[in-house]
Formats: structure tokens, C-alpha cells, sequence
């Protein structure tokens, strides 16, 4: 949507990664993104541009605001990636409902959850993920900052972690950065941590 060329952004990204793991041993694979807000065609023509890629791009996911963008939308673009050999995740219950995983899960056949917060709302939710094996990549930042929890200290992750999920904690995207960032330097961490 720049203009920015996708080989200029893929060949830039993986030199840093290359040289991370050289000189860092840290591993990485990198995930292209479809966006909720978006029709699946934009979807599908994104996922036809990261084809020849394939060898650099491990997973594609879903992100950006869910409100009103249920993921059962996406369902043929995630089979066509599926098929494709890619890895499968999705933003799912950081600000949609419980409904919004079970359609990722069912309908996509996601194999991580982004976010995923309010599936502590659904305990036959929480008994199939934990069942499944599936981990959460929870943003307590990025959901502080978009107003998913009022403070650090009412974040789920505890309860999360209580109910036996299995819990990452991450940053998000560049695009809330700012936001993050100035949270970062008002906020306290909370005493569980």
C-alpha cells in the first residue's frame, strides 16, 4: 500500500533475520498477515504475492481489528494456504467473541492463537484448546493500549495461565508502537509478574 516493492521488504527483513541468528543464535520465521477488515480477496491476492516467497514465509496469520469481521470469511484462503504447506494462525478473541476462535479453529484450523483473552469466557473453549495443545501469543501491552483491560493489574494472563493455557507473552505490530511505547513508560508492571 507504500509502494514498497514485497521483494524489497522480504529481502530486507531476512538479511536481519540471517544475521540475528548468525551472530545472536535467535531462530525466526516470518508470518504474512491478512487483515480482518479487508475482503477475502484482498486475502487471496496477498497470499498469491507471497507464493514465490515460500521458502522465507513460514505461517500466515490474521490480524488487525476484529469487530464485525468474523473469521469464517476467510475460510477458502486459509485452505488454499493450508494447502500451500503454510503454518496457520490468527488474532482471535482479543476484542471479538469467544465465537471469533471457535470459527478460527473450526473454520480455519488455526494452529496458534493470537491474543485470545476472552476464551476465558467459554470454558468448553478453553478445555478444547488446552485439549488441542494450542498456545496464545497474549499481548498485555497492545491489549492495554487498545483498551482490551483497563490497567495491567486486571490483565487475564494469570487466569489464563491458572486454567492451564499455554501462554506466550509478545509485543504486537509496529502500527500500535507508539501507543505501546508510551504505555511502557506510565505503567507499573502488576505484582504477579
Amino acid at each position: 500500500m507504500r509502494g514498497i516493492p514485497l521483494s524489497t521488504v522480504i529481502d530486507g527483513i531476512t538479511s536481519a533475520l540471517r544475521l540475528s541468528e548468525r551472530t545472536l543464535g535467535i531462530s525466526t520465521g516470518l508470518i504474512r498477515c491478512f487483515l480482518w477488515h479487508l475482503p477475502e480477496d484482498d486475502a487471496s491476492e496477498t497470499l498469491d504475492q507471497v507464493l514465490p516467497y515460500k521458502d522465507r514465509i513460514i505461517g500466515v496469520g490474521l490480524d488487525s481489528s476484529e469487530m464485525d469481521h468474523p473469521p469464517s470469511k476467510f475460510k477458502r484462503v486459509f485452505d488454499c494456504a493450508r494447502d500451500e504447506g503454510f503454518h496457520l494462525m490468527a488474532h482471535a478473541g482479543e476484542e471479538g467473541p469467544p465465537e471469533y476462535i471457535w470459527q478460527a479453529l473450526g473454520d480455519l484450523g488455526i494452529e496458534r492463537i493470537d491474543h485470545g483473552n476472552r476464551a476465558l469466557e467459554d470454558e468448553a473453549l478453553v478445555r478444547r484448546i488446552t485439549t488441542d495443545g494450542l498456545a496464545l501469543t497474549v499481548c498485555p501491552l497492545s491489549n492495554l493500549s487498545l483498551g482490551v483491560v483497563d490497567d495491567l493489574t486486571s490483565h487475564p494472563l494469570k487466569r489464563m495461565l491458572d486454567a492451564g493455557l499455554k501462554v506466550t507473552i509478545n509485543s504486537d505490530d509496529p502500527p500500535i508502537s507508539a501507543a505501546i511505547r508510551v504505555t511502557i513508560s506510565t505503567v507499573s508492571p502488576p505484582r504477579w509478574i
